[in-house]
């Protein structure tokens, strides 16, 4: 794999999350590893697709709770309105105030599902963090 560090302290060192030695392990991946776990990426997916296959149950029930919530389902269909909003033309995006051009919509008030800020990334979860202090 090229541009990745050949061990984990060399990948924790330059803040990368993968290392690769070109050792297979004994399933027999021979990709990338995780730098603070040493475990095959290629493992890790495994092991979560055999547990969801085991414990269907456990995952559906948790996502059930959550989403039958009705705050969760009032701000799903808030992000679903501005969607469409977006897609047929009764909303445009626009820059983030601080420049950049990609960004998503905010809503500060979801009673209002219309009435959105356009901001980048990093410019939403900043405001976010800040609302959680």
């Amino acid at each position: 794999m090229p541009n990745l560090p050949p061990t984990p302290s060399e990948a924790k060192r330059l803040r990368s999350r993968l290392y690769f030695t070109g050792k297979p392990c004994s399933h027999g991946h021979t990709g990338p590893r995780l730098a603070r776990s040493a475990e095959w990426v290629q493992c890790q997916r495994d092991a979560k697709v055999r547990y969801k296959k085991r414990h269907p149950d456990k995952r559906q029930a948790g996502e059930r709770r959550r989403q039958g919530r009705p705050e969760v389902k009032h701000k799903r269909q808030c992000r679903l309105l501005v969607y469409y909003a977006v897609q047929v033309g009764l909303l445009t995006r626009t820059p983030c105030p601080c420049g950049n051009p990609d960004t998503e919509a905010h809503h500060e008030d979801y009673s209002k599902p219309l009435k959105v800020e356009w901001l980048c990334r990093p410019c939403h979860q900043k405001i976010h963090k800040n609302q959680n202090l």
